[in-house]
């Protein structure tokens, strides 16, 4: 009822078609300003309360790259298979440097047939005997060097499954940053082109366009739509991809992060991060352990030639003879060695097969050398060319493109040129848009390629 005003309070204070403004009265003006101000707490109380029943999980959560490589390499099942294994092999060498278990027997020497006694005859006694085998020494040192050895080149083995989950993880993050990106400038323009169909009607409306100009915008909006369907089709399918190596089972994951800052750095030195490889790739550190492992095997094989020894003692209990004479227990000792005397047939063939594994870990460390080469050679060339397409869409392209489409902008108001030049110049943008941010992940996903070939994953 404040609000309520009669006629007279809305009269000009000169008459109805004078020069001065409406004068409200006093009691009006509180109750408005009363009114405006429990209004303005009302609807501060209300955002308060719909913000604090705001569930958590529907905060916007960004996943950065370095959030999903660190949760890749925590929960991805082929890396904790392989932990699993490596923690098997810690107990190898330990089993390989002990003796074998020593033989403990109990024997009945010497029992006559026709009695069985005990005391019957001299020589018959009850005997406990304790033999170990003893190898030839070097041996189960060599032993215990190869699954050392090979125990090492499996914990290179879980860092280079790293390097290799992380590279994964960021191509395929990068991918979705590029689809993020291109989705986002496809749905601006989609934007712009349906402000453009409503000019362009408007002025067909009026006779000062031409039909054809909107069936052209609507036909290139439809394009639009189009490719935004390909473009988010794409996404889903990599998302699922990059959820699979994080060890996500709903294959579900936050959007990707926006935000963060790109900056590509100048092309690499070849020759300098080969050089680096070779001293921290871990697949070369493997390929390195399996040679020395087929080293000691080698050693170990041409010891075959040694014999191994067995050592001995027992301890015989007598009888006293039946006339009382008193019998003293016997103690024995032994040594025994083994004689090769199948050398030819059977440790010369094993030192020849030992020989040929050594060969093949050696060719197999050349291979190595040779494919980390090849992969840091081909990503640096494929980085080195996205960097210079880049920066040459950032700075050259992409500028005169925005300039062409404001003049033609300018140009189509005053009529100087049609309304095909105008959406040309706006796709050609787009397209440009598009294309740099496609040299720019390509360079990315390159460069985290470069990475885990020189064995430097933390860096991506």
């Amino acid at each position: 009822m404040y609000l309520q005003m009669n006629r007279q309070s809305l009269i000009m204070a000169k008459g109805e078609t004078g020069k001065h403004a409406f004068r409200l009265p006093t009691h009006v003006k509180k109750a408005t300003s009363e009114i405006c101000y429990h209004l303005a707490i009302n609807i501060a109380v209300l955002a308060l309360l719909c913000l604090s029943f705001v569930p958590a999980s529907q905060a916007a959560e960004k996943l950065g790259l370095k959030e999903a490589v660190s949760t890749a390499i925590k929960g991805n099942p082929d890396l904790s298979a392989l932990n699993a294994r490596f923690d098997a092999f810690k107990n190898i060498p330990s089993q390989e440097a002990s003796l074998p278990d020593p033989i403990l027997s109990f024997n009945a020497l010497n029992l006559p047939v026709d009695t069985f006694s005990l005391d019957q005859e001299a020589m018959t006694q009850m005997q406990v005997k304790l033999t170990q085998k003893v190898p030839f020494p070097g041996k189960l040192s060599l032993k215990e060097t190869a699954a050392i050895k090979e125990r090492d080149g499996l914990r290179y083995r879980i860092e280079e499954l790293k390097q290799t989950i992380a590279s994964r993880v960021a191509q395929e993050w990068w991918e979705l940053f590029y689809l993020a990106k291109a989705i986002s400038i496809v749905e601006t323009n989609q934007k712009y082109l349906q402000e453009m169909v409503e000019v362009a009607r408007s002025r067909y409306e009026v006779g000062k366009g031409l039909q054809p100009d909107v069936l052209l915008a609507q036909v290139e909006l439809t394009n639009l739509f189009n490719l935004q369907a390909e473009l988010r089709g794409r996404s889903e399918e990599t998302s699922s991809r990059l959820a699979r190596l994080m060890g996500m089972a709903d294959h579900s994951i936050p959007d990707i992060d926006l935000s963060c800052k790109v900056s590509l750095p100048a092309p690499p030195d070849v020759s300098r991060l080969v050089k680096r490889a070779k001293a921290k790739r871990p697949l070369l550190m493997e390929k390195e352990k399996q040679v020395e492992a087929a080293q000691a095997r080698l050693e170990l094989a041409r010891k075959g030639y040694m014999p191994d020894f067995t050592l001995g003692a027992a301890y015989g209990f007598r009888q006293d003879a039946p006339q009382g004479m008193e019998r003293p227990d016997f103690a024995s000792f032994m040594v025994a060695v083994n004689i090769p005397i199948w050398a030819g047939s059977k440790q010369s063939r094993r030192i020849s097969q030992k020989d040929m594994e050594l060969a093949e870990k050696r060719r197999l460390y050349q291979s190595a050398v040779e494919q980390m080469w090849q992969q840091i050679s081909g990503a640096a060339a494929i980085y080195k060319s996205n960097y210079r397409q880049s920066a040459l869409y950032r700075d050259a392209v992409i500028p005169q493109a925005r300039q062409t489409l404001a003049s033609m902008l300018a140009a189509y108001q005053v009529g100087k040129v049609d309304f095909l030049n105008v959406i040309r110049a706006r796709l050609a943008l787009l397209k440009y848009e598009r294309r740099y941010w496609r040299s720019v992940t390509n360079a990315m996903k390159a460069l985290a390629r470069i990475r885990a070939a020189s064995g430097t994953y933390e860096d991506i």
